[in-house]
């Protein structure tokens, strides 16, 4: 495998970057791409957007010999069957009476091995990453991810004026939000979220960093939003709206992130530099790179906003294992290359803004 270098353009406002890769001829030859602020390739070439920028700066190399194809490479053994977990992992008597009280009828996945593994999940009885990764109930998730990736496609970036109208739509039902306000059961009998409290104007914003199915929403921005008046900036919340992520009950997420990203920098926009300027907003965001925290915090304090940054922790074993329930309950499937080793933790970037203050005076990490 060719090592990779990436370069950044000498104009920091742009989020354009050149990945030079060395040829045979020992010349670099670029490729350029879009950076979001996830660290997420949104544009460029078809066989490089959606990757992150970790996975482009990895320098280990194959250790395949050339000879080798992708298809004859070694994949891991699979676990057995998910419904036979239990006999590999036994429950203590009181965590069976536990799994047996756990109600799966609404997930998503309703075959025996997702509800098997759903529930030993949400008892907290949590796999290590490396056998995660084998289970058959995981592997048939990427490989669903990865079915709607291809399905979908370029169709989210087409500039046709359909397109253009479904976007338009996506966009201003999103901005009609409102505060956090409580949940209320929907048509199907299950709580959903409700949106619609009062945004105050406080030229208050915070900065919610942590890894995916952390506990972000529940454990501080839904309870944040709902004190202090404020607008959620969830990129989340705007895949929801996407047809091909409602199509496909989840599973298109990873597919609409580089157009959902697009249009959550459009909201962004509106906070700082248009009609909603002022008002209270919290942004929920990985938060592995300290550059893509900083984007945003730079845009907010130049727009007058008094800038707190909050974490949410969680180990990278208890995140992926919350995912994979996420995705066994909701539908909503993100891959596991999300917390690989490679790149940076949200905790690193959270402790680099302790200590530190903001334009207003105020310390970014309330102690």
């Amino acid at each position: 495998m060719k090592q990779r270098k990436v370069k950044k353009r000498l104009n920091q406002d742009d989020r354009w970057i050149t990945i030079g890769r060395e040829g045979k001829d020992g010349e670099k030859h670029g490729q350029h791409v879009y950076i979001d602020d996830d660290g997420v390739i949104s544009k460029g070439p078809k066989g490089l957007v959606g990757k992150s920028l970790e996975e482009l700066s990895n320098k280990t190399k194959a250790t395949a010999t050339p000879k080798e194809t992708a298809a004859e490479a070694p994949k891991p053994e699979a676990i057995e069957p998910s419904h036979k977990l239990r006999d590999k992992y036994p429950l203590t008597p009181e965590e069976q009476k536990k799994f047996d009280e756990v109600d799966a009828s609404g997930i998503v996945y309703q075959d025996p091995e997702s509800i098997e593994l759903y529930k030993l999940l949400k008892i907290g009885k949590y796999f290590k990453r490396k056998d995660l990764r084998k289970l058959s109930v995981v592997r048939n998730l990427e490989k669903e991810a990865k079915k709607w990736e291809k399905k979908v496609g370029d169709a989210v970036n087409e500039t046709s004026d359909e397109r253009k109208k479904i976007r338009d739509q996506i966009f201003d039902d999103f901005m009609k939000q409102g505060a956090y306000s409580g949940t209320a059961k929907g048509e199907d009998g299950r709580e959903h979220d409700v949106f619609d409290g009062k945004i105050n104007k406080g030229h208050e914003a915070w900065i919610i960093i942590g890894w995916p199915a952390s506990g972000k929403s529940t454990r501080l921005v839904n309870p944040l939003s709902k004190e202090k008046g404020a607008f959620i900036l969830d990129s989340d919340m705007l895949k929801e709206r996407y047809p091909e992520f409602k199509e496909s009950k989840g599973a298109a997420a990873s597919a609409v992130t580089p157009d959902s990203n697009a249009l959550r920098r459009k909201a962004f926009n509106e906070f700082t530099k248009g009609r909603r300027k002022g008002e209270n907003l919290i942004i929920p965001i990985l938060g592995r790179e300290k550059d893509a925290v900083d984007s945003f915090l730079n845009d907010l304090e130049r727009a007058g906003y008094n800038v707190h940054v909050r974490y949410q922790k969680a180990s990278r074993r208890e995140a992926a294992n919350r995912m994979i329930m996420r995705a066994l309950g909701m539908g909503r499937i993100v891959p596991l290359r999300t917390i690989n080793k490679e790149g940076g933790d949200p905790e690193d970037v959270f402790k680099s803004y302790k200590g530190k203050t903001n334009l207003k005076g105020d310390k970014y990490v309330e102690e």
